[in-house]
């Protein structure tokens, strides 16, 4: 594709009254989905960009995922997992159900969900996967790392200290004389495995049916790379990691190889500055706390003309849909101004297509073939008297004497 620049098209605004942590397009494209610190939800139609409907609890939303196209999970900053059911054509959410799903209490900031139906989940150092049933609004734990303190979902009986639970995920990610933070910043399905990555400690896989630890990695052989945030590609090949010190690598799953770096102004270090596989995995988008998100093409490096952020706003959570029926590519970035209202701004672009005329028809030069049409017969006269002509001169030379001279 042509380096063809992303246009503004909306800015969702007057809804959010603090910064946005999370976008989520749902799986058709016709919702996107925006999350806030201020406890707000917010579906917008991605038709019209209206604001469809709006949720709000009672603590910051920092994960969401949607589960069906009418269905959307939400993490919450208190431990608590909530589905928003039944979000459909009549503009209300029928439904809402949820449950303490990180016992400690800390927030869920990553989701991912399976053709399944399960949905895993990492809260700071602890990381969950649960079997979903929305018919049936219930759940069930199939992984917690560390080991959950009791059965029963949303009870406090029982529950382990911060210091306990701490050591037991040191026994299963950490080294012996490691004292670094464990920190989940990407969970991801992948084929026949669960993929988890962490700030200090390298992407780990799962077998996603024994939940066994099959393997790790660590990100740059050499020098191993902190993972802020990451973005699987599609195929589940690479995987995008924002590094934190010098902008985004491309790493090969299967060997740890870094296979492309992004250098990227990061600005300040106390964001996670997210990345996002697009256009199939041929692209990478980034975020930025110095308002300039940077695209490149994962192959070649070149880089796209940038998204200009208006008043170089930080932009902590970004989507992206191809939205096939009108034929472009969207990108929605969220700006993250804390305690300020904050807008999502909508990026779009199509593929070049050459000109239509006014009846919807590509507009090329029509070749006049009736032009062309006497060629063909004039030009099979002349060989044949060329022919005829060259017969007679072989027969004249056939009756002439043995020297070709009477």
């Amino acid at each position: 594709m042509p380096h063809v620049p992303y246009k503004q098209t909306a800015h969702l605004q007057d809804a959010h009254s603090k910064g946005i942590t999370r976008l989520s397009f749902n799986q058709d494209g016709t919702f996107l989905a925006t999350a806030g610190l201020d406890g707000l939800v917010c579906i917008w139609t991605v038709e019209t960009w209206g604001l469809f409907c709006t949720w709000s609890a009672e603590t910051a939303v920092t994960a969401l995922a949607w589960f069906t196209n009418e269905a959307l999970i939400c993490g919450l900053g208190n431990g608590i997992l909530g589905t928003l059911h039944d979000i459909q054509g009549n503009s209300n959410i029928v439904r809402v159900s949820g449950f303490l799903g990180h016992e400690s209490g800390l927030p869920v900031e990553q989701l991912a969900v399976d053709n399944s139906g399960r949905v895993a989940c990492g809260a700071q150092s602890e990381l969950s996967v649960w079997n979903w049933d929305l018919d049936a609004a219930a759940v069930s734990c199939l992984l917690s790392l560390p080991p959950r303190s009791c059965d029963g979902l949303g009870s406090n009986a029982g529950v382990d200290t911060r210091s306990r639970r701490q050591s037991t995920v040191k026994a299963h990610i950490q080294e012996a004389d490691d004292d670094k933070e464990v920190l989940i910043t990407g969970v991801f399905w992948a084929k026949d495995s669960l993929v988890v990555c962490y700030l200090e400690h390298g992407i780990h896989f799962f077998d996603d049916h024994t939940w066994e630890r099959l393997r790790k990695i660590r990100p740059g052989v050499n020098v191993p790379r902190r993972i802020g945030h990451a973005s699987l590609a599609p195929g589940g090949a690479l995987v995008a990691i924002s590094n934190i010190a010098t902008g985004f690598d491309i790493c090969d799953l299967e060997t740890g190889a870094i296979v492309k770096s992004f250098e990227h102004e990061i600005g300040s270090y106390e964001y996670a500055i997210p990345v996002l596989f697009i256009h199939g995995g041929q692209a990478i988008v980034g975020g930025s706390s110095v308002g300039c998100c940077n695209i490149w093409y994962v192959d070649s490096g070149e880089e796209f003309p940038p998204l200009r952020i208006p008043n170089n706003g930080k932009v902590l959570a970004m989507a992206h849909h191809y939205d096939s029926s009108n034929d472009r590519f969207i990108i929605a970035t969220g700006l993250m101004n804390d305690d300020a209202q904050s807008t999502v701004i909508i990026w779009t672009v199509s593929p070049p297509q050459p000109p239509l005329d006014d009846d919807g028809f590509i507009d090329e030069p029509i070749i006049d073939k009736s032009r062309f049409m006497w060629r063909s017969p004039l030009l099979a006269l002349i060989v044949a008297l060329a022919a005829f002509g060259f017969a007679i001169f072989i027969e004249e030379y056939d009756f002439a004497g043995e020297d070709g001279f009477d």
